[in-house]
């Protein structure tokens, strides 16, 4: 799970560890992974935390060569770790600040597919779940680099599972709305656009953590065996309108 560290993806660990998968975490914060590691090997599940910056390839490499290292094998890959920079509209948006989101959120998801879909073709079996955002398909001023990077990862879904449907291997996308995490905090301490985004919303509230990881477990599991090139939304309904 890359961006194990907090937010959605230390949620959607500790769901898988409760459900008996062995958990690698990974994410720039070397302190929060084996913060959230603990939590979980004190709730009796299995967990190891390992420093990476996706963005680098390198860095990829050598997580994907530890865990194979240390497990001989990959069965899931969820492409979480994301970052987003304060909203500008595109005539003002800093190059800098593009290459930074473009870097993390869809050229890290890159990385991660391209190291560790050789070791899941040689075993012919793995679910790949990469983390995209209503923002990839709905158009939100500001947000053009977070919004062409979570729409690039819907395509790489439906890309990759095509091409990896032969071998057993599922790919699909969650495109999440709006949660209570810190990437959201620009929503939260604005009460403007936090109440604007509550009456846009269905369920009129932001998403908890918690409420990804039963969509997470699913994709992650035999379950969701026939299920692949999908991106499904959990928004509380604002892709309805």
């Amino acid at each position: 799970v890359t961006g194990g560290s907090q937010g959605l993806g230390k949620e959607m660990a500790k769901a898988l560890a409760q459900n008996e998968a062995t958990v690698v975490l990974a994410s720039r914060n070397l302190g929060k992974l084996n913060a959230v590691a603990q939590e979980i090997l004190q709730a009796g599940g299995k967990a190891e935390a390992i420093r990476c910056d996706i963005s680098k390839f390198a860095d990829v490499q050598n997580l994907v060569g530890r865990v194979i290292g240390s497990f001989s094998k990959i069965d899931i890959l969820i492409n979480n770790a994301g970052m987003n920079v304060p909203p500008r509209p595109l005539v003002d948006f800093p190059e800098e600040d593009w290459q930074r989101v473009i870097d993390t959120n869809l050229k890290g998801t890159y990385y991660c597919c391209k190291a560790i879909c050789p070791e899941m073709i040689r075993r012919r079996k793995g679910r790949i779940i990469n983390i995209s955002s209503i923002a990839g398909s709905v158009g939100f001023p500001g947000m053009a680099a977070y919004g062409a990077a979570k729409a690039g990862i819907i395509q790489l879904t439906k890309v990759l599972a095509l091409e990896l449907a032969e071998y057993n291997i599922t790919v699909n996308a969650i495109a999440p709305g709006f949660f209570d995490t810190a990437l959201r905090d620009n929503i939260r301490t604005n009460k403007k656009l936090l109440d604007w985004t509550l009456e846009r919303t269905p369920l009129h509230r932001c998403g908890l953590p918690r409420e990804l990881t039963g969509l997470a477990v699913l994709l992650s599991s035999e379950a969701s065996s026939y299920i692949t090139g999908q991106t499904i939304c959990i928004d509380g309904g604002w892709t309805v309108w």
